[in-house]
């Protein structure tokens, strides 16, 4: 399960985001100032952080700049302060990504599953097996990550014995990788040979 820390002095907004996520399958924790956020983060597996500027004891700058020290996960900041000054520095101190309040909680959710799914799929987390991952042929379906994967096996008639393996009577490259990008309908897949 992917956990989210959310940090805010305001109780009803941490609440209220907690409401947003939790039904996307995302375990939230709860912070009020950066110093629980920073005890937070050393306790537990956090995958994203969403954190206020503004906050008594230490402010969301500080505590991102002290994360950052330890964690390279995806932080997104989520203030008042409005400024493009403001949200260029807090994108400078090592936030990923700025949300300005009042926010529009579906936005907050997209913004979210995006930063999560460059840092699962490109970044530096590496995922547990899971038992909500089911295969069958080509096919795979993630319920956790709510993603499903498409294989399809690339055949030529050009193929040598030598570079092909015969599957039933079709011949099947060796050694190439192949990736390709089909489009049909205004959809896109994306198709890639397994090297066999």
């Amino acid at each position: 399960m992917i956990n989210i820390l959310v940090c805010d002095d305001d109780k009803d907004i941490v609440d209220a985001i907690e409401i947003y996520l939790a039904p996307e399958g995302y375990r939230i924790l709860k912070a009020y100032d950066g110093i629980q956020a920073i005890e937070m983060m050393r306790k537990n597996d956090i995958q994203l952080l969403i954190m206020d500027v503004m906050m008594p004891r230490m402010d969301g700058i500080r505590a991102t700049l002290k994360i950052r020290e330890e964690a390279n996960i995806p932080i997104i900041i989520l203030s008042a302060k409005t400024e493009d000054t403001d949200k260029i520095f807090g994108l400078n101190v090592g936030a990923d990504d700025y949300v300005t309040k009042p926010f529009n909680s579906l936005e907050l959710v997209a913004r979210v599953k995006s930063q999560l799914r460059r840092y699962t799929k490109l970044g530096t987390m590496t995922q547990e097996p899971t038992s909500n991952v089911y295969k069958t042929g080509g096919l795979e379906i993630n319920d956790d990550m709510k993603q499903v994967t498409v294989c399809l096996l690339y055949t030529s008639d050009a193929a040598d014995e030598e570079d092909s393996v015969d599957l039933g009577g079709r011949r099947i490259l060796k050694k190439k990788k192949r990736e390709r990008t089909w489009r049909r309908r205004g959809l896109q897949k994306k198709i890639k040979q397994a090297d066999t």
